[in-house]
């Protein structure tokens, strides 16, 4: 039997899971055509000299499974976009999927025969992604990529903490 706690924890799961039903990431999948995406928050604070900026780029590593070299096309001005969850119940509170302009000319990325590639979000700045609606807190991070097709592609990346 399970209890009324555990119930509603498995409904909100379950609606955080479905939610993003379009995106072709949105479940525990990460390999797509023996690539296999992994995804991580990196915080650059103070790597500048001089400077003591707290700042956050989104990495994303894309990792050959198959002997031989694999290309994969995304937009030039997009290749990692970052989206934020509220942890408390994994609503999306900012989402550069929805702002961005995708359209672009594209780059091709070459995947050496069992070999890695890194693709990343370039630096963000927390008062950036905050601006003047979103609390300092710890969100659930993912990186958000258009190398798969048309849909994005959803990986989890981690926390960011903006609450500093």
């Amino acid at each position: 039997m399970i209890d009324a706690k555990k119930a509603a924890l498995l409904i909100a799961v379950v609606a955080a899971t479905t939610s993003c039903s379009g995106d072709l990431g949105s479940g525990p999948q990460t390999t797509y055509g023996n690539i296999r995406y992994t995804a991580a928050v990196q915080d650059i604070s103070g790597t500048t000299t001089g400077s003591t900026a707290h700042q956050f780029s989104v990495f994303v590593t894309l990792t050959n499974k198959i002997g031989a070299s694999q290309t994969r096309t995304y937009p030039v001005n997009c290749p990692v976009l970052i989206r934020l969850y509220r942890q408390s119940d994994q609503t999306i509170v900012y989402d550069e999927t929805r702002s961005r302009d995708c359209s672009t000319t594209t780059a091709t990325v070459t995947i050496p025969g069992t070999g890695t590639a890194q693709l990343q979000s370039g630096v963000r700045f927390p008062s950036v992604i905050l601006g003047d609606s979103l609390p300092k807190a710890v969100y659930n991070a993912k990186a958000a990529l258009l190398t798969e097709g048309s849909q994005f592609l959803i990986i989890d990346a981690g926390l960011m903490d903006l609450s500093k």
